[in-house]
């Protein structure tokens, strides 16, 4: 049958008044079809929503036709003699505006001669053209829809040679741009071949009759805007240009043009429907064989099926192994084409598996079962390349998604690369896909739903669905689809939402529809952890899928650990995205010569727009090395639960297969306890066939020990058939006692004091100590002649703002406590009390008249060669903000190269983010122990610490506890150099000096790290540390 690949043809002329937009063209190759082959002021087709492009092919699926069995079944375009591929380095010509280019000439005649270079794919200006402006809440560009200002509007124009070794009469050649932003004309061999607006989603023109067997050249003339970046304003790097694969390819001139695979899964039968239907262009007498290929390459069913007035078709049914996010089985459909006389004309290969989304009950469900989404934002960034991600970034984006326990995938705010669909579907992964639509920039003109109800801008709010539906509805990963994202609400989303629900039956969702008027999954963004259990406690007609949460921005993502738990009480509450996946940040070369990781605001002069660092929110770091709250997610997401219950002789361990369908065949539980930093008693257990939701229960004797410090449970699970994969931990202290510090000297020596030039000096076995009458404070302390302290122990209150601190304004809400030690007065420094040759203590008492407040240091001096420092905060108006921090700073020198510590490790924590980390011995270089955020920022605290020791190289020891488990961080440069001030300000990890002291802070209470959002959310009450008094005390020893 003869069929077109193109819309429907309707009367257009009466539907548009007589006018034709440029966006409705037939298949190139109907013979009544109109090709535009010149165009006359360009310009007009920026500032025009209704033309979306010209002489573009219709859209259709992403397949490719190999010319051979060999060839298909190596699944690699790049290995075809239909494949040219246009990648590389291009001739670039760079103008500030249009109007320059226009001056210069027209890029399809000018000389290429003296153009500079550019990589192709990228944006120009990661290539050094132009700059990089980030921006998450504005335009760039006066706000005038669909208006662009002349003046404004960076232009490129790029030209390539290349080489057409053989031209075939029967092949038609298909130029393939798979994203240029934001709009761009083509030529090939100085003639006119079309037009395309709008970037995330390929154009493709028929060049057949323009190429030419042997040297041939294209030329693009790219718009950084247009009309479509009125649509695309979201939060991320608003960079131009050609940024995603761009090349030539073959097929022949009869050949299919698209194909539908619609598959279906009855999960109580096991059994797959597969529905194949194929148009096709001048095939009558043509027959297809179809063959479905299983996951180890049997071919399960074969069919011969020749043309019908319907075009082709296909139907399969048979017991199939689903595909899902944890057990990802693809199956292939190969199909063979031949033409009238027999011959093979081209072999199609597609992956794909069998599965079945739906909304039941009020719940996602897939194959029938009701999922937890664990899922995370990505995006398209690449720090050296700009929006182009390589297969191999890709790939390692995939990896470390798999090995946080990651099943799900928001792609965000755009359509992706073909490839990275193939690969969610290799590896295992659900999707929402979502329509590159996103107006953001008209909410803060006070214009919201301007567009979205404008019957001007209706075409290219559906064009953009019907491109993103059209190009992916074969991939299996795609659970849901995503109308866009912070776009206002109107008519034009709801029939944008119903074009896809005509053709396909998965959810379709959209944030900003408020009333639910649409949108089949309720998902909002950043709704507190109370607010999420509010609607999980009443019964709903639609799932909660929150489709951004856990904003990690910076040091960030506290209570993560209470959403999961408060997600896996309800079933309504069906998970959520974690914004976001990596920090977008570009590679800078600062004027001494280093690399940083550059962020709004680093480019251009002082009036660029920019939104700062508000790009920087990711899990990862530009270079793909995981942050500390990576490990966080990996450990909450984990496939099996494990809750320790009870203490000392009633102990219960409970673990849960959270996985909604995977069977663990062997799963091993290892269980240990640990006295005295020691395991005393350790058991292994396997359990086999631990099918999903299934609970194993049991109880632990705690063992019988003769050590006095506290007793810690650790049970960890792991799939042995996986290499030993860990799939959930869990420990609970089962028995306490006080701190026993680890064999320190217990020396017992007779102890020195005496007044000397308005000092105390106190000597015993730890040393030679000083206590300043003039300033209350301990300022010297020597051991075996040298001098360890370079600044005294002082009441510490404050924190260096971390990204959510400046989003709730700390530097002005809590700004009190910064520095109060400078500002508090000595009132009276006395001994206090004694034990002649056995004790001295020395009190300090100041008072703050701002905070009206006291506080009383306490200086404990015994002959056992401790010294203890005691604080007792006593503010009196306890109406006073929460504090950031409650501890003891002071400065070591710089040969404390070595830090040892008892308690959670190996990495950072807070009191709201500990989920990931492990109780036990941990040792660290000090420069080791910090935490290089791309914007500098508190860091570094270990959390829930016994004790720790800090060695130097010359050999001397500070063993360190308190009657109360602490934290403590330690770095080699001051809390100083990681504060902006009041307000943020363009600040790097390269302007941290590296200093010779050794930073020490010891903390009683800490603030969480909150991670509601970074504009306003609080930490939990649970991890606010309120304004009242507290008392508190370490204890030093020295070991020689």
């Amino acid at each position: 049958m003869e069929s077109e690949r193109g819309p429907l043809k309707l009367n257009l002329c009466s539907f548009y008044g007589g006018f034709i937009p440029p966006f409705f063209n037939f298949n190139p190759h109907n013979k009544n079809r109109t090709v535009i082959m010149s165009i006359k002021n360009k310009y007009s087709y920026l500032e025009n929503p209704k033309i979306q492009e010209e002489n573009a092919l219709p859209l259709h699926n992403f397949f490719f036709s190999y010319e051979s069995v060999e060839k298909a079944f190596k699944y690699n375009k790049k290995n075809s003699e239909r494949y040219i591929n246009l990648a590389g380095t291009w001739k670039f010509k760079y103008f500030e505006n249009y109007e320059s280019a226009c001056k210069f000439g027209e890029p399809e005649k000018e000389s290429d001669k003296d153009w500079d270079e550019i990589n192709v794919p990228s944006n120009w200006e990661v290539e050094g053209f132009g700059i990089p402006i980030y921006t998450n809440e504005v335009y760039p560009f006066e706000t005038n829809p669909p208006f662009i200002d002349k003046k404004m509007n960076p232009t490129g124009w790029y030209s390539r040679n290349f080489q057409l070794k053989e031209k075939k009469e029967n092949q038609l050649y298909i130029l393939r741009f798979d994203s240029v932003r934001s709009a761009f004309f083509v030529w090939i061999n100085g003639e006119y071949a079309g037009f395309g607006k709008g970037s995330k989603h390929p154009f493709e023109f028929d060049v057949t009759e323009k190429i030419k067997q042997g040297r041939n050249n294209i030329r693009v003339e790219a718009f950084r805007y247009s009309d479509a970046s009125y649509l695309e304003g979201q939060d991320y790097w608003k960079i131009s240009g050609i940024e995603r694969e761009v090349y030539i390819y073959s097929q022949p001139k009869n050949c299919l043009t698209s194909f539908d695979l619609k598959t279906d899964f009855d999960n109580e039968t096991g059994t797959g429907f597969l529905e194949y239907k194929a148009t096709a262009r001048n095939c009558k007498n043509h027959s297809l064989c179809l063959e479905v290929v299983d996951n180890n390459n049997y071919v399960i069913d074969k069919q011969k099926i020749s043309d019908s007035e319907s075009g082709f078709s296909y139907k399969f049914s048979g017991r199939v192994n689903p595909w899902t996010a944890e057990t990802p089985v693809l199956y292939k459909i190969i199909v063979f084409h031949h033409d009238e006389n027999g011959n093979l004309a081209e072999v199609i290969p597609f992956r794909f598996g069998f599965r079945r989304v739906e909304i039941s009950e009020g719940l996602l469900k897939i194959n029938g079962k009701a999922i937890t989404v664990k899922g995370v934002n990505h995006h398209e960034i690449n720090s050296d390349g700009g929006r182009f991600l390589s297969e191999k970034m890709m790939r390692k984006d995939l990896e470390l998604m798999k090995k946080a326990n990651i099943n799900f995938v928001r792609n965000s705010h755009y359509p992706h690369n073909h490839r990275w669909y193939e690969l969610c579907e290799e590896y295992g992964l659900f999707m929402v896909d979502e329509a590159n639509i996103e107006s953001h920039g008209m909410q803060y003109a006070g214009r919201k739903n301007e567009l979205a109800e404008s019957d001007e801008w209706t075409e290219a709010h559906l064009l953009r669905c019907k491109r993103m539906v059209t190009s992916h509805k074969n991939y299996t990963a795609i659970a849901i689809w995503s109308l866009g994202n912070e776009a206002g609400y109107g008519k034009n989303f709801e029939k944008c939402h119903d074009w896809i629900k005509s053709i396909d039956n998965r959810p379709v969702q959209y944030e900003q529809d408020y009333d639910g008027i649409k949108t089949e999954i309720l998902c909002p963004m950043y709704w507190s952890p109370d607010a999420i259990r509010k609607y999980g406690e009443e019964k709903q007609k639609k799932p909660l899928i929150l489709c951004e949460y856990g904003h990690t921005m910076g040091n960030a993502l506290g209570n993560f650990r209470e959403y999961s738990e408060i997600i896996n009480r309800y079933e309504n509450l069906q998970g959520g995205f974690i914004w976001e996946w990596c920090d977008h940040a570009l590679r800078k070369k600062h004027d001494d010569g280093r690399l940083f990781w550059a962020y709004g605001g680093d480019f251009g002069p002082e009036n660029t727009p920019s939104d700062g660092n508000f790009c920087i929110d990711g899990m990862i770091a530009p270079d793909r090395s995981p942050w500390s709250h990576y490990y966080e997610v990996q450990k909450v997401y984990a496939p099996c639960e494990v809750k320790i219950s009870g203490d000392n002789s009633d102990i219960a361990v409970e673990i849960k297969n959270r996985y909604d369908f995977k069977c663990i065949e062997k799963l091993q539980i290892k269980t240990n306890f640990s006295a005295d930093r020691k395991i005393v008693y350790s058991s292994e257990e396997i359990i086999e066939n631990f099918a999903p939701g299934n609970e194993f229960t049991f109880k632990p004797d705690l063992p019988r020990s003769e050590n006095t410090g506290e007793i810690v449970l650790s049970v960890e699970v792991k799939d042995t058939t996986k290499k030993g994969e860990v799939k959930g931990y869990g420990e609970k202290v089962v028995a306490k006692s006080s701190t026993v510090p680890p064999e320190t000297n217990k020396c017992k020596t007779k102890i020195e004091s005496y007044l000397k030039n308005d000092f105390y000096e106190i000597k015993n076995s730890s040393g030679n100590f000083k206590v300043s009458l003039q300033s209350g404070l301990l300022t010297s302390w020597k051991s075996a002649n040298e001098e360890l302290l370079q600044q005294p122990f002082e009441p510490d209150f404050w924190r260096p703002p971390t990204d959510n601190d400046f989003g709730f304004n700390s530097p002005a809400k809590l700004g009190i406590w910064k520095d109060i030690h400078k500002r508090a007065e000595l009132l009276k420094c006395d001994i206090i009390s004694g034990k002649e040759d056995e004790t001295v203590i020395i009190a300090s008492e100041f008072y703050v008249s701002d905070a009206d407040l006291n506080y009383t240091i306490y200086y404990n001096f015994d002959n056992s060669c401790d010294l203890k420092i005691k604080v007792d905060f006593n503010p009196k108006n306890l109406e006073l903000p929460m504090l950031p921090r409650v501890g003891i700073r002071g400065i070591l020198n710089e040969k404390f190269k070595n830090v040892k510590w008892y308690g959670l490790g190996p990495g950072e924590s807070y009191p709201d983010r500990t989920a990931a980390l492990k109780t036990g011995i941990w040792n660290s270089a000090v420069k080791d122990t910090s935490v290089n955020y791309t914007r500098p920022q508190e860091n570094g605290l270990r959390w829930n610490t016994r004790y720790c020791t800090l060695s130097s190289e010359n050999g001397i020891n500070i063993f360190i506890d308190s009657c109360e488990n602490f934290g403590f961080s330690v770095r080699n440069h001051l809390r100083e150099d990681l504060d902006s001030g009041e307000k943020k300000c363009q600040r790097h990890s390269i302007d941290v000096p590296e200093r010779n002291l050794t930073e020490l802070c010891l903390d009683y209470k800490h603030m969480g790290l909150g991670g509601i959002n970074s504009w306003g959310g609080l930490p939990l009450e649970q991890y606010q540390i309120p304004c009242k008094p507290y008392s508190f005390e370490f204890r030093f020893k020295v070991d020689k």
